[in-house]
């Protein structure tokens, strides 16, 4: 809250890219979106590599957060992407780790807490609320970190310009924005 990043660069260094993949881990994280149609077709077509690696490290003033996925392409073709890893650390501690279809849940006292079965399209991590996390504070801390970031790529030409019924979010692509400015009045 109250802070405002700007990516800026010449064409062609990436800039959209990144905002593609933060977008994507927002969508996975706090949404729930599958892996799966999130990560079809990411990679180059020159990129033989089956496993596709993104972490991002978040400060605050409760110190600093890594995030680490690893999706998995398979060859197949009808096949999608899914999770092979997901992991959550806080200042080098575990909070969180998802691996061969398992979580793995650590308590903010650093003791090791619950084991259980997960499907690999999705991140368990939009089953977390902030209300029912008081065992685990520190890794909806994150969460709620990531829900707060808002990534907007407007595209004028697709926006209506009528709104037919105030929306309370804006979206992306910000074609919802007549609506979105009509419920903020």
């Amino acid at each position: 809250p109250g802070r405002l990043s700007l990516l800026l660069g010449d064409n062609g260094t990436g800039k959209t890219s990144v905002l593609n993949v933060l977008a994507s881990l927002h969508d996975l994280i706090v949404l729930g979106s599958s892996a799966g149609d999130l990560f079809l077709g990411t990679r180059t077509k020159w990129e033989t590599r089956e496993v596709q690696r993104l972490e991002l490290d978040i400060e605050d003033t409760s110190g600093t957060y890594r995030y680490a996925l690893e999706i998995q392409h398979p060859q197949g073709l009808h096949q999608k992407p899914f999770i092979r890893m997901e992991k959550v650390n806080a200042d080098g501690e575990p909070l969180y780790r998802f691996s061969d279809g398992e979580v793995q849940l650590y308590y903010d006292d650093l003791t090791i807490g619950p084991t259980f079965p997960f499907r690999s399209d999705q991140s368990f991590l939009m089953n977390l609320g902030s209300e029912r996390a008081h065992r685990i504070g520190r890794l909806a801390k994150f969460k709620d970190l990531i829900a707060g970031v808002s990534i907007f790529q407007p595209t004028p030409f697709a926006m209506e310009w009528v709104s037919m019924q105030d929306q309370s979010f804006l979206r992306r692509d910000g074609t919802n924005f007549a609506a979105f400015f009509d419920y903020l009045n």
